[in-house]
């Protein structure tokens, strides 16, 4: 079965690759995005954030929302400017930087979830009720409910959610803190609220491969998607690996990326995008197309290149939002240089689906006779 081809009418998949976790202790201050492929326009939308760790963007309402960690608050985005949404989050110490939550998810419109790592021995999970005219930012006190990781007394502390999302009653956190293990966790949600909150998935060992660092659900729902970096360094040996919803390993595909850190479905071309980080050189850091070859694995070419970036969202029209981060002397320097990028020309249809004359199927790098198994909608 050959899960790299995701939609129904497509061969090809996409994958988006940028910068990992500990990306702030690079050293450029400026994003200067380089584009291969003269389709793929780039703005910024925001600039002089505070280590800007994670975005989403909210359903219905296309709103983006930053979770800007140095400065422990969650923003949005309003005409182009940053509003507070929640602040006075905990803080937490990450690689000798005073940071805030790393995570955020939308369950639904209105409903943010935000992964907190702050505790020595626990990490936690808070559901928010988002409103579009809030007049006043949240506090921590004022989330929904709060639900802590349960360990058992002999675990390693796990925190420091890098990547959340959800398919039907379950949330799922990547967590950091035990490599032997790799956890992804589970939150259930029973009569509208956050349940128990456990490791569910060893990554490192039912895949194989360490440092789990993001995750997504296919286009399809039937399967949790999650990237592994493998290990730190020169070594091109990045994981996709596909789980069913309760945790049993589907397939294994080696990506020749060094460091994956995030990975998102576009959401018209149900393409796959991923962020590789580059420890080894971050000036190689690029937004990639990953090109399917069956059960074979992929190839991936070069789009963009997009220094410090660490996290992404696709909005409901195809354009993608990516924040960067700035280096740990800038922001001790109380100058923050993180910044919120909107990158367009990802997810356009081409004319022969778009037009009622075409014939519904797009031509794709992946021939037909490679295809497995189509995981689509």
């Amino acid at each position: 079965m050959n899960r790299f081809l995701f939609a129904r009418t497509a061969t090809t998949c996409v994958v988006l690759l940028v910068f990992h976790l500990s990306a702030w202790a690079q050293d450029s201050a400026e994003v200067k995005t380089t584009t291969v492929d003269k389709s793929i326009t780039s703005v910024t939308v925001l600039d002089s954030l505070n280590n800007p760790f994670s975005v989403a963007v909210e359903p219905q309402s296309d709103v983006v929302f930053v979770c800007e960690s140095g400065a422990q608050q969650i923003i949005k985005v309003v005409d182009g400017k940053p509003v507070p949404v929640i602040g006075d989050l905990e803080p937490l110490l990450f690689n000798d930087f005073k940071a805030g939550p790393i995570g955020i998810h939308f369950l639904a419109k209105g409903m943010l979830l935000v992964g907190h790592g702050a505790s020595a021995t626990e990490g936690s999970l808070s559901r928010f009720t988002i409103v579009a005219n809030q007049e006043k930012t949240l506090q921590s006190k004022d989330a929904l409910e709060t639900v802590k990781l349960q360990l058992a007394s002999d675990a390693k502390p796990l925190g420091l959610f890098s990547s959340i999302c959800s398919k039907h009653a379950n949330v799922y956190a990547v967590t950091h803190g035990d490599p032997e293990n790799g956890w992804i966790a589970i939150s259930e949600i029973a009569k509208e609220k956050l349940t128990s909150f456990r490791p569910l998935i060893p990554t490192a060992k039912k895949s194989g491969y360490v440092s789990p660092t993001s995750m997504t659900i296919s286009p399809g729902g039937e399967y949790l998607v999650v990237s592994q970096m493998g290990t730190k360094g020169t070594s091109k040996d990045s994981q996709l690996t596909f789980y069913g919803l309760q945790g049993s390993l589907k397939e294994n595909y080696e990506v020749e990326l060094q460091d994956i850190v995030d990975i998102d479905y576009s959401p018209k071309r149900k393409h796959l995008f991923a962020i590789d980080y580059c420890f080894e050189d971050p000036s190689k850091a690029a937004l990639y197309k990953l090109i399917g070859k069956g059960t074979d694995g992929c190839t991936a070419k070069k789009l963009i290149d997009i220094p410090h970036a660490i996290s992404m969202a696709f909005d409901s029209q195809g354009s993608l939002y990516v924040v960067t981060l700035g280096d740990v002397a800038e922001v001790a320097n109380a100058n923050p240089v993180g910044k919120l990028l909107k990158i367009e020309g990802l997810d356009e249809v081409p004319e022969a689906i778009a037009s009622p004359k075409g014939n519904g199927q797009e031509t794709t790098d992946v021939d037909q006779s490679n295809s497995g198994k189509k995981d689509g909608q």
